[in-house]
């Protein structure tokens, strides 16, 4: 069994990292970085940068960046406080914590950060962050990403069977095993696919993955063998999911 106390995340690997958001109070270091990370962007991809954490957040209301390096220590809003605003808005969004001194980056599990810089930035760790995320978009299929604090885990979406809450925890379950980090399920639902449907208060399940509805008992089988429950108030709505599925 896998049961990692961590992060996850979906991303969609047939896009790619197109928008990169860069916020630093230093305008120095902002068009240092803006020109690094251009060389390692495709032709369609934008650079966004930012002065401070309050234009950031407004960027990511609208319009996401797959990537964003952030500074902690700014003026007004920091780094840290910036970070979990940005969590509330996109609780999936890739954070690179950027910062002079090193103990600041060790705050960076709180906020879920996937990576950190101590400046002076050298081309070779931008572009090494860089090529991490771009390991995945030369395939169709998306994974979901899950973190700890040693490892990255990149289960392709299309096989988790579903995800279930747990008090604090939410675990998402392949065919065999569970991952499981803390977070909530309603935020989970917003950033999963059509695919995935909630069936009940603490479950929300793979379409893909149904091999049969019981009506009578309102619980429905995976491929695997296991029966979940149907909450009465969703099982029509499961019923209308399944039938635009399977067309």
């Amino acid at each position: 069994m896998l049961d990692h106390q961590s992060m996850a995340s979906s991303w969609g690997c047939e896009k790619g990292i197109r928008r990169i958001a860069l916020c630093d109070d230093d305008p120095v270091f902002l068009n240092q970085m803006s020109q690094l990370v251009n060389e390692y962007l495709p032709e369609q991809g934008a650079v966004y940068c930012f002065t401070n954490g309050l234009d950031l957040l407004r960027l990511c209301e609208k319009e996401p960046p797959h990537l964003i390096f952030l500074d902690i220590q700014m003026p007004g809003l920091d780094g840290l406080h910036t970070a979990r605003e940005l969590r509330k808005l996109q609780p999936f969004v890739t954070i690179v914590i950027v910062t002079h001194y090193r103990e600041f980056a060790l705050q960076g599990y709180d906020i879920r950060a996937f990576d950190y810089l101590v400046k002076p930035i050298s081309r070779q760790k931008v572009k090494r962050i860089i090529d991490e995320l771009y390991l995945l978009p030369f395939t169709n299929e998306r994974h979901f990403f899950i973190f700890n604090k040693t490892k990255i885990f990149l289960p392709p979406l299309d096989s988790l069977l579903y995800f279930e809450s747990c008090g604090r925890l939410i675990k998402a379950y392949p065919y065999q095993g569970c991952y499981s980090w803390y977070g909530k399920l309603g935020e989970l639902e917003g950033q999963l696919p059509r695919q995935f449907v909630k069936i009940h208060r603490s479950l929300i399940v793979n379409l893909g993955w149904i091999k049969e509805i019981d009506k009578s008992r309102r619980q429905l089988l995976l491929a695997n063998g296991q029966l979940l429950p149907i909450s009465k108030s969703l099982y029509i709505k499961l019923l209308k999911e399944v039938e635009r599925w399977s067309y």
